[in-house]
């Protein structure tokens, strides 16, 4: 809600409306359309609309106008008919996330909101958990002439599994929010395993993200085809959440097809 504040608001059951525009002749009237002033005489209370432009550097114009007797008139300032006219801003602002659930090996992940620039190269989006961990990666339009939806392409959370909140900021200045925090949920799980198919002498190395930092949490199964399976510890290549290794050593039976699995180890 706008309340625009004047003098000479009829009150006498006359209609107003708001008209928010920008200089480049876009403007927006609210759903409501026509309003009447409060008995006072002195404000109206405009509802602001969606406004499906980007975010204007330069001050909207906010007008406001006034119907009697079927003919639509500015409102009177200092005795003559002129638009009644104050500085108004939308920002860019952020509601929400989709999907609200993500892989934290990399995922594209849309957030929504408004007023958005066309830019690809000026935002970013930023994850951060309770603990402090941050990931971050570049957002761009979701598509030519979107304002509403920012892309974080293949976004991916490096640390352990578990509930972050997503921000976007703007060269380094975060947008305003709709809600004091916007929650995404990011699991673990693998999407490359190398090599594909383990040598006799078998070290693999499965790729994903949202590992824990605590091995043995993890467990790898080699199963040569018509031969017992070996069960290893895996742990990590690094101190990094995407990578774990599965060193199987060396296999002693014969060579065939292979079928590998990672899996979480029993309590």
């Amino acid at each position: 809600m706008v309340t625009v504040f004047g003098k000479g608001l009829r009150a006498d059951g006359s209609l107003h409306r708001c008209i928010f525009n920008n200089t480049n002749g876009q403007e927006q009237v609210p759903p409501t359309g026509w309003l009447a002033a409060e008995a006072s005489g002195d404000r109206i209370v405009c509802p602001a609309p969606a406004w499906p432009y980007p975010a204007p550097i330069q001050p909207l114009q906010l007008r406001v106008e006034t119907l009697l007797g079927g003919e639509t008139f500015f409102e009177e300032g200092d005795g003559e008919h002129r638009p009644n006219s104050f500085d108004f801003g939308f920002t860019e602002e952020i509601s929400g996330v989709v999907p609200g659930v993500a892989f934290a090996g990399g995922e594209d992940v849309t957030v929504v909101g408004s007023g958005f620039s066309q830019s690809s190269t000026i935002y970013e989006c930023v994850f951060r958990n309770a603990g402090g961990d941050e990931s971050r990666g570049p957002a761009a339009p979701a598509n030519a002439g979107n304002t509403t939806a920012l892309v974080c392409g293949g976004a991916r959370w490096l640390h352990p599994a578990g509930r972050a909140s997503v921000s976007v900021e703007r060269q380094g200045v975060p947008l305003d929010q709709a809600f004091a925090v916007i929650p995404i949920d990011f699991y673990e799980g693998w999407s490359a395993l190398t090599p594909s198919i383990p040598a006799h002498s078998a070290r693999a190395v499965f790729t994903g993200g949202g590992f824990a930092n605590d091995p043995p949490v993890y467990q790898c199964r080699i199963t040569v085809e018509n031969q017992p399976s070996r069960l290893v510890d895996a742990s990590h290549t690094t101190n990094s959440s995407s990578a774990l290794l599965c060193d199987f050593g060396e296999w002693p039976g014969q060579a065939g097809p292979a079928h590998v699995e990672l899996f979480r180890a029993l309590p």
